[in-house]
């Protein structure tokens, strides 16, 4: 009985926790879980993306530095999902303009650049990409 009761305990726990990054939007902790995932499905990729434009984090500054990061990580990372994920993406808007603004330059744009141009599928967002990219480039050159 002892064990039952501490396994209950355990899951209620799990389950606060669980709930807590659903009730924070900008939850840092959510990000590194992505970052840190030995495999990231389709459908992982695809939230994160379409949750970009969520607009209650803009205020959080730590937040939006490591969302930034993340998106330039996956792109780099998982270029292929990333791309079949973004072109569902509705208003890929906000997120093209992350990709022409990276937050910082220790970010390697230019081997991003070039795992994008090997993409073989999906022309018109494959193309957005690249052409966010050179900003990017631009800007720190």
């Amino acid at each position: 009985m002892k064990y039952f009761s501490l396994v209950i305990v355990l899951l209620l726990i799990s389950c606060k926790a669980n709930n807590s990054i659903a009730q924070n939007p900008c939850s840092i902790d959510y990000l590194h879980k992505l970052e840190n995932a030995e495999k990231l499905n389709d459908r992982k990729i695809f939230l994160f993306l379409e949750n970009y434009n969520n607009t209650a984090c803009y205020n959080n500054v730590e937040y939006s530095q490591s969302k930034n990061e993340l998106l330039f990580l996956l792109l780099a990372n998982h270029t292929n999902q990333f791309l079949s994920q973004l072109e569902r993406i509705y208003n890929k808007a906000k997120i093209l303009d992350e990709l022409a603004s990276p937050v910082h330059d220790g970010i390697n744009i230019e081997a991003i650049l070039n795992n994008v141009e090997a993409y073989d599928k999906y022309p018109e967002t494959k193309q957005e990409v690249i052409t966010a990219l050179n900003t990017a480039m631009q800007k720190y050159n």
